[in-house]
């Protein structure tokens, strides 16, 4: 269910995924984005859905649920592109 919203987020907000990993505790994405507004949409929709799938919550009814203990950790990566 994870992987299919990564796909679906990334199609409404114009950001390619480039690789996937579910590693139990934590997720790697590495995504190519247009532009900061569709990262954070993207970051945004993703967070929360994540959290109603795992606290298994409808949207809107888990407030009084914490889940994330922190903001996502991301970083810029570049390469050569031939």
């Amino acid at each position: 269910r994870i992987e299919t919203s990564v796909r679906r987020l990334s199609k409404l907000t114009n950001i390619r995924v480039f690789r996937f990993v579910n590693a139990g505790d934590h997720i790697q994405l590495i995504l190519q984005v247009q532009s900061r507004k569709a990262f954070n949409k993207f970051v945004r929709a993703f967070s929360g859905h994540v959290a109603r799938v795992v606290l298994d919550a409808e949207k809107g009814r888990a407030r009084e649920r914490k889940f994330w203990i922190a903001r996502p950790f991301t970083r810029i990566l570049s390469w050569k592109q031939e």
